[in-house]
């Protein structure tokens, strides 16, 4: 069984949308709706600076993603190890901590948790932030509370699991944490396009399904579609402050 890294609606997900709702439990402080998940931690970074500290200490496994972004906020990224089930080793990463650290960096890695509570406990007795990668995370839980409300700030992607063109909200649970961001509206075309991706997406199923096509396609038809599915995530400077489309918004706020 393989999962698409592009999810599609059926014409009957797209109907359903059209007349449901969502409060989002799983997002209790203050979010914002930006481009994708790197530019919500840019913006997330920059809120949080501090003069004298600025090491984030991340996983050493990674997408790179992060780093960017770490780098871009006029931070430095100290990595520390996981394990070959992505999990923490507490003490190899308390060992990393010294009086220029700022923040920790947890990946919940394909949707499943870090010890949450002792991460917590750790940056506590540190005077450290807590930052949550939920890249990964769809409304998953540990113990009684959803992944993203542990820590001091979450990072969410929910282009990763919806067929939409954009989305990446930052979420700030610490109340002393003040938003030093910037999100800007997304302009005409960036709409239009994010409105006719699901379309083209769900059109291009039914046709296969239609068609029986070969689940395989040919090297340049991939190579076609990796370049116009990621050319848009390119973290230029000018992208710091691209907020998420409008369309991409809506369906996000249905589920």
């Amino acid at each position: 069984m393989t999962v698409s890294a592009h999810p599609t609606l059926s014409f009957g997900s797209l109907l359903k949308l059209l007349f449901s709702a969502s409060d989002k439990p799983y997002i209790t402080g203050r979010s914002f709706d930006f481009k994708n998940g790197r530019t919500a931690l840019y913006n997330g970074l920059i809120s949080i600076c501090e003069k004298g500290r600025n090491q984030v200490l991340l996983p050493d496994y990674n997408c790179g993603h992060e780093i960017e972004a770490v780098l871009r906020s006029g931070n430095k990224p100290v990595f520390y190890p996981v394990d070959k089930k992505c999990q923490i080793n507490l003490d190899s990463l308390t060992a990393l901590i010294s009086s220029k650290t700022l923040a920790i960096l947890t990946t919940h890695f394909n949707g499943f948790p870090q010890p949450v509570h002792e991460l917590k406990k750790l940056c506590t007795d540190h005077d450290l932030y807590l930052i949550e990668d939920c890249a990964h995370v769809f409304q998953s839980r540990a113990f009684t509370r959803y992944l993203g409300q542990f820590g001091d700030m979450a990072i969410f992607s929910p282009r990763k699991f919806l067929p939409i063109y954009d989305g990446g909200i930052l979420v700030i649970n610490n109340p002393d944490i003040g938003f030093k961001g910037r999100v800007c509206s997304a302009d005409i075309a960036e709409n239009a396009r994010s409105m006719a991706y699901p379309i083209k997406k769900m059109l291009k199923a039914q046709l296969e399904q239609i068609m029986s096509r070969r689940q395989t396609d040919t090297a340049e038809e991939l190579q076609g579609t990796e370049a116009e599915n990621t050319a848009i995530y390119d973290f230029h400077e000018k992208n710091y402050t691209q907020g998420i489309t409008g369309f991409s918004r809506w369906a996000c706020n249905r589920v």
